[in-house]
């Protein structure tokens, strides 16, 4: 069962980090910095239409923002039918309301939803990646210093407190 909690954690850690766009560009061809309401500082984002919060306060030039929307633009189809979990809810409801409850079944199926988040965080992680590398060295120093890894395992555990038994 740990492993699933962990599991579950990390999958709400990392599904947090939908993409979002950048904001409008200032006359000097900087774009203003991102912002977003981010939950876990440096790393996830509540909306916007294109970066992740993950570049919160990084200021970046016109081509660094016409080349993070690509990367959106290109990984944005294929997230979406990692991340498409509609069946496997209905595929659960199912399991709910069988005349007898099929343990294997049930475990089966979560298991399916799990390999499914699993992929979905790996691209996630991968286009972050990508957002990374196209940062010059001053603007990955930047985001460096504003990662706080305490706030994400603060988050999780307030998370899996509230979480019913």
């Amino acid at each position: 069962m740990g492993k699933i909690a962990t599991i579950t954690l990390a999958s709400m850690f990392v599904m947090q980090s939908a993409p979002g766009l950048a904001q409008d560009s200032e006359s000097d061809g900087c774009v203003t910095p991102v912002q977003s309401h981010s939950q876990y500082k440096g790393i996830t984002t509540s909306g916007g239409d294109g970066y992740t919060s993950m570049l919160t306060g990084i200021r970046l030039t016109e081509q660094q923002r016409m080349q993070l929307r690509d990367l959106m633009h290109n990984y944005r189809d294929q997230l979406r039918n990692v991340r498409n979990l509609a069946e496997d809810d209905i595929a659960l409801y199912e399991l709910v309301k069988a005349e007898k409850f099929d343990e294997t079944a049930v475990r089966n199926q979560l298991e399916k939803e799990m390999r499914k988040r699993l992929d979905y965080q790996v691209e996630m992680i991968r286009v972050h990646h990508q957002m990374y590398q196209l940062l010059n060295q001053e603007q990955k120093m930047q985001l460096d210093a504003n990662f706080e890894p305490e706030s994400i395992h603060t988050s999780s555990a307030s998370s899996a407190q509230n979480m019913p038994e």
